[in-house]
């Protein structure tokens, strides 16, 4: 216990239920290891009752990964709360279990937001502060 003591995640679709277990069962993990932990998901009643189940170092962020706007929201309220991010697990994801025929251009295009666009603007909106802190796993890829 403890090995994440003190470093500030956040978890993207860390609200359980459904097919969001990986997102639930890593914040409870990160909890565990005494991380402080952003779940930052949209269903605000899974996250919040999560966040109350685990105590005072985690802490619920409603949270759109396809909007760069409340990305930046996000980072700036986690390091209000609980200083600057050293972890960012970028776990927000959609399954679209229908026929490619039965797929609209709107569906398919909704899955690259979440699946890929969050992705990319979670990666940009901590890198800055990892960044000029010489943090993170990946440094090497961003610092020159």
């Amino acid at each position: 216990m403890g090995r994440l003591k003190n470093k500030v995640a956040i978890i993207t679709g860390g609200a359980p239920g459904g097919a969001r277990g990986i997102g639930g069962a890593t914040t409870r993990l990160f909890a565990a290891e005494e991380a402080k932990v952003a779940i930052a998901d949209v269903l605000t009643e899974a996250g919040t009752a999560l966040a109350q189940e685990l105590g005072d170092t985690v802490q619920f962020y409603h949270h759109d990964v396809t909007n760069p706007a409340s990305w930046s929201a996000l980072v700036e309220q986690v390091e209000n709360q609980f200083g600057p991010i050293d972890i960012l697990v970028n776990n927000a994801g959609i399954l679209l279990f229908r026929s490619l025929l039965d797929t609209s251009l709107e569906d398919y295009e909704r899955v690259l937001r979440v699946n890929l666009v969050g992705e990319f603007l979670g990666i940009k909106a901590v890198a800055p502060g990892m960044i000029a802190r010489r943090k993170g796993s990946d440094r090497e890829y961003f610092i020159r």
